[in-house]
């Protein structure tokens, strides 16, 4: 099967790990919103910018916990390149919340990469969600290193469409266990 060939399974395999990763933030003993969970659209935040409405994607998920933190949450594994993506409007719709509410908003990964198996197809497709399979980066730090984009097949109003996709080295993500430590440290 083709990238972006299935919208249904696709969200439906999005949609699997965000219901994973509210139960590791749950588990870890925080309260977490998933904002897209059974819902067929982006969930969004609506405002004014210059006299005209302006609408927000908001992030997959937001922790509440003080000082709070939001997560846009995705299942994959590195390129070839040893790089993660995100489509140029959605990091821009990211860091444009960021900035708007002062939240920490973080860009986490389940990277199947990480479980075990012969094959990416068996590693992909593992059932289990283990805290050490999940990285994160901070938007604003990924959006301050971007690079130019290159294009990419992406969903857009649950359509695929050539958009364009920034790319980063793994490097730049930390263990989403390294992340909540600290996190906790500074509340």
């Amino acid at each position: 099967m083709s990238h972006c060939s299935d919208n249904a399974a696709d969200r439906a395999t999005g949609a699997l790990w965000e219901r994973k990763f509210q139960l590791m933030m749950v588990n870890q003993g925080f309260l977490v919103t998933m904002h897209q969970l059974r819902k067929s659209g982006s969930a969004i935040a609506v405002t004014r910018v210059s006299g005209n409405v302006k609408a927000f994607t908001l992030p997959d998920a937001s922790v509440w916990d003080a000082p709070g933190f939001d997560a846009e949450i995705k299942h994959k594994d590195p390129t070839s390149q040893n790089t993660f993506g995100l489509e140029e409007y959605r990091l821009k719709s990211l860091v444009a919340f960021a900035r708007r509410s002062g939240r920490c908003v973080q860009y986490v990964v389940h990277d199947y990469s990480r479980c075990p198996g012969g094959t990416r197809a068996d590693r992909k497709s593992y059932p289990e969600s283990q805290i050490e399979h999940w990285i994160t980066a901070d938007v604003l730090d990924l959006y301050s290193n971007r690079t130019d984009p290159r294009w990419g097949t992406s969903y857009v109003n649950g359509q695929p469409k050539r958009v364009p996709i920034h790319y980063w080295p793994t490097s730049l993500w930390v263990p989403v266990a390294d992340f909540l430590e600290s996190y906790a440290r500074a509340a």
